[in-house]
């Protein structure tokens, strides 16, 4: 009997780990323009990027994994995950924008270009579906 326990520890540990490694990702690119005129909103430069993706785990639970990423000088952005190049897991993400963080030293707070509900994911309103290789547009509303 303890062979057979530790015959399942093992296989359920290496059951495990492949369920990580075989995760299926895709690359991720995108811009952010304004609504109404399309502009990109180049204002949103060194502002993040997230997207949230909710996995059912075979516990019932499930777990939140976020991919990030930068806003360029043009208003493009691509998110990893794990590691730089990775993108993003397959599957509907809710998508978070938010400023980046300022200290006093940096010469006072930033000026916020969009619409606060933004920095939430539940509150954006935006979301993307990640199914391989994608190109997204996320359209925002400047700041009231």
């Amino acid at each position: 009997m303890p062979a057979l326990r530790a015959c399942l520890l093992v296989a359920t540990t290496c059951l495990g780990l492949a369920g990580c490694s075989e995760q299926k990702m895709g690359q991720v690119a995108g811009s952010i323009v304004y609504s109404g005129d399309g502009a990109a909103a180049v204002e949103l430069s060194g502002y993040r990027v997230s997207f949230l993706c909710f996995e059912n785990q075979a516990d019932g639970k499930q777990n939140r994994v976020t991919a990030t990423g930068l806003v360029r000088e043009d208003g493009t952005f691509t998110v990893n995950t794990y590691e730089i190049g990775d993108g993003a897991v397959l599957g509907t993400h809710q998508v978070a924008i938010t400023p980046p963080i300022t200290y006093e030293y940096d010469g006072g707070p930033i000026k916020i270009h969009i619409d606060p509900r933004y920095g939430s994911p539940k509150q954006s309103e935006l979301t993307a579906v990640v199914d391989g290789d994608t190109e997204v547009v996320l359209e925002v509303q400047r700041a009231p």
